[in-house]
């Protein structure tokens, strides 16, 4: 019966995706936009003088990033701050074609998530994820609600991303080591 249970599961991931937890979607949708305020060089980044925050998702996930763009939309309307805002959900196929200010991407193989942290390491951009995990495939942001809500950053990419943040970040985040 364990046996059976098990498969269930893992085919279910397999063909489905991964299952994501609805809370911490709602608390990334709200935290990550805000803290592309906490970079110093935000106005360099901008994209047609906007921010274009970029959902990354595998075609199983799509749904889950519709909804994570949704989120962001309400909370923030338009606007991030002093700036336009515009959310954007690209397949992973196609993310090296989106010019974006940053990057959130859903769980995928770790090539393709590579991929997008490399695009990000070249162009000074801050890419999250939604698993702290994920920070062995050179990811710099995630956060995970325990007891509290932890945002968490890697400690061993923070030199390669070259991201100016305010010093009051660091105040707020747990550093950790990635993989």
């Amino acid at each position: 019966m364990k046996k059976i249970l098990f498969l269930l599961i893992f085919f279910k991931i397999v063909l489905f995706g991964y299952e994501y937890d609805e809370l911490t979607l709602k608390a990334q949708a709200t935290v990550f936009p805000k803290l592309l305020l906490l970079d110093q060089d935000i106005s360099k980044k901008l994209v047609d003088d906007q921010v274009v925050f970029c959902i990354v998702y595998q075609e199983v996930d799509k749904r889950d990033a519709q909804k994570i763009k949704a989120l962001i939309e309400k909370q923030f309307g338009n606007s991030l701050g002093a700036y336009k805002l515009k959310v954007t959900i690209k397949p992973y196929q196609e993310v090296e074609n989106q010019k974006s200010t940053a990057y959130y991407i859903l769980n995928s193989e770790n090539l393709q998530m590579q991929k997008v942290a490399q695009i990000g390491i070249d162009n000074n951009l801050i890419v999250y994820t939604y698993d702290k995990q994920n920070f062995q495939n050179s990811i710099l942001i995630s956060l995970a609600i325990k007891d509290s809500t932890i945002i968490y950053l890697n400690k061993k990419m923070l030199k390669s991303y070259k991201i100016n943040f305010v010093d009051a970040l660091y105040q707020i985040v747990k550093l950790e080591n990635g993989k």
